[in-house]
């Protein structure tokens, strides 16, 4: 699946679920490796390591997530840059992923991962283009919410009475299929799949990313979910 990190599919014939627990603050890299060395035995600062396998994924209706391999090193900040302007920087990070937001769907584009280190740039060995948003994708409403919530994500552009696939992560990858549970059964409209997913209040706030395919599909359709700290009450 063209998904980065989305694994562990979850066949739910268009279910009705229930998330509980919140996911761990780690984030595992794409490939981890061992720090490498900032300078040389001259004490010169030496420039970062060039990322790699970069990989870009249209994630709902107006956003992108950016994913590449690279050595640890916490001296060593990212900037993603789209190829046709190379001298702008679009978006940074200290790490693998960057979820970029408010990307217009009519836009096709390429973007780049160039690892800084002080002054020093070594900009990615490749680089990952996406195609305007097409005629299939889904879609969360709300796109967010204060937890506990409910968010109905729908399959847009397909109509079927197959099994859908569903699976919800962090922006990071970390898979929650094993937090969900099977409830009622969801409907399915006739502008495509829909499935509810309520949220609970346990749940860690942040960017969620729930990917929903048709049974045997070759493609999935992220869409992305913000769910905000739960209202505190008066003491």
């Amino acid at each position: 699946m063209p998904l980065i990190g989305l694994a562990g599919l979850l066949v739910v014939a268009g279910i009705f679920f229930v998330v509980g627990r919140g996911p761990e603050s780690s984030q595992t890299p794409t490939e981890p490796t061992a720090v490498p060395v900032s300078a040389s035995a001259s004490g010169v600062l030496l420039a970062p390591p060039a990322p790699r396998t970069v990989t870009a994924v249209r994630i709902g209706t107006s956003a992108i997530l950016v994913s590449w391999a690279s050595p640890i090193d916490p001296d060593v900040g990212y900037e993603l840059r789209r190829t046709n302007d190379p001298g702008t920087v679009w978006a940074e990070g200290e790490e693998s992923p960057v979820l970029i937001e408010g990307v217009d769907p009519d836009d096709a584009l390429c973007v780049e991962v160039v690892a800084v280190r002080a002054n020093l740039l070594a900009p990615s060995l490749d680089s990952a283009c996406v195609a305007a948003l097409g005629s299939v994708y889904a879609e969360a409403v709300p796109a967010s919410c204060q937890l506990p919530c409910a968010v109905e994500v729908s399959l847009i552009g397909v109509e079927t009475d197959e099994p859908m696939e569903v699976a919800v992560t962090t922006a990071d990858g970390q898979d929650l299929s094993a937090e969900l549970s099977p409830e009622p059964p969801s409907d399915v409209s006739d502008l495509g799949t829909t499935v509810t997913i309520p949220f609970a209040e346990t749940l860690e706030p942040g960017k969620y990313l729930i990917a929903l395919s048709t049974s045997g599909s070759q493609e999935d359709y992220p869409a992305l979910v913000t769910l905000t700290q739960p209202e505190q009450s008066d003491p």
